[in-house]
């Protein structure tokens, strides 16, 4: 066939087969995965195809078809020509290449002519991401459920992010294989997002497309309070996820915001741990956006989304300029001038009927009540 009109009819043809096999499948088991990566680099193989069918009407319309080129096309020959290579990967699965099976003279001419229109590359770069997507989940890491895709989105819009803002900041502290990051990078892009994780396999994923700190352990980083907004799923077991959110609220910089998930019993339970985080979310002004989401991958687990916003200090502001609802003093301006416990932070408070707010151990602020 050298008809350029039935050339990019064979080429639309493929689109419903390419759209099936590219569609997103199942892949919480070994088997499923396999199957899934599978059908996956046909539709690739397929899509390399079309692009081929596509420059070979446009080369004969032009009349710059190479001489390697020339003669008769059929479906089976293109596709065969443009078929990626398989190779074993780290287990008994096969991963696809971004290297073509043939490499005869007329397939290399074929495949830089198709190329030159975008290649499958990337096709085949986020099919190897997805594949370790799914690896990992299958691994059962202790505390690793990652944030469902509507959720994370979710989060993000509540975060009221600025995409216009070249210069914002993002902290993801309890990143896991990125699935929240990726609703962020959505908005503002991947370039002002910071991430954090304990795991060494999800770490090196992560550090594929986002920054990411070398210390694992969140809560043994030193605060920054460099953020505009943190956006967090932090682990549950043992209420970590009461230490994570209060620990990453001393990263905000003024006026930034706090998105999170935590467990329902966080904002519930009986405990001491419980009351002491629920006293001081409610101190803080923090608002609970969502009582119960769900849709985690593997679990029936829910839980609940809050946020928290930072107040704008006032440099310079004394006791007597104060007005409701101002950040007096910061815990750092109270520790310069002698005041470390809790006892005398209430003094300061009660000359000014104020309220008394912890941010982090040993380190308190005042405010004055609305």
């Amino acid at each position: 066939m050298t008809n350029p009109k039935k050339l990019r009819e064979m080429a639309d043809n493929l689109q419903k087969h390419i759209d099936d096999k590219l569609a997103p499948r199942e892949t919480n088991t070994p088997r499923r995965a396999r199957m899934a990566a599978s059908v996956r680099a046909d539709g690739v193989n397929l899509q390399n195809a079309q692009r081929a069918m596509r420059a070979l009407a446009d080369a004969i319309d032009q009349n710059r078809l190479p001489i390697q080129l020339a003669g008769s096309w059929t479906k089976t020959k293109i596709c065969e020509m443009m078929r990626y290579k398989m190779e074993l990967g780290g287990g008994s699965y096969y991963v696809q290449t971004s290297e073509y099976s043939d490499t005869s003279p007329a397939a290399s001419a074929l495949q830089q002519l198709a190329d030159a229109k975008g290649g499958g590359a990337e096709l085949v770069a986020q099919g190897e991401r997805d594949r370790k997507r799914s690896e990992v989940l299958r691994m059962k890491i202790p505390g690793f459920f990652p944030t469902p895709t509507p959720v994370a989105d979710q989060m993000v819009r509540e975060a009221g992010l600025d995409p216009k803002n070249p210069l914002v900041r993002i902290l993801e502290p309890s990143a896991g294989r990125g699935d929240l990051a990726d609703a962020i990078a959505k908005e503002i892009g991947p370039g002002g997002i910071d991430c954090c994780e304990v795991n060494h396999t999800l770490r090196e994923m992560l550090s594929e497309t986002y920054a990411v700190f070398s210390e694992g352990d969140f809560l043994n980083m030193e605060p920054m309070a460099i953020y505009d907004a943190v956006l967090m799923n932090p682990p549950f077991e043992r209420r970590q996820d009461a230490d994570h959110i209060a620990h990453a609220y001393r990263f905000l910089s003024p006026g930034g915001v706090l998105v999170a998930l935590c467990s329902p019993m966080l904002l519930q339970g009986s405990e001491k741990k419980c009351q002491a985080f629920r006293e001081w979310f409610e101190d803080l002004g923090g608002e609970i956006l969502a009582e119960s989401v769900d849709g985690f991958e593997n679990t029936q687990a829910r839980a609940t989304m809050v946020r928290i916003a930072k107040p704008v200090e006032e440099e310079g502001k004394t006791w007597e300029e104060a007005k409701p609802g101002d950040l007096l003093i910061s815990g750092d301006r109270l520790e310069r001038k002698g005041i470390r416990i809790k006892r005398e932070a209430n003094e300061l408070a009660d000359r000014v009927s104020g309220k008394v707010w912890m941010d982090g151990p040993k380190r308190w602020a005042v405010v004055i009540p609305a």
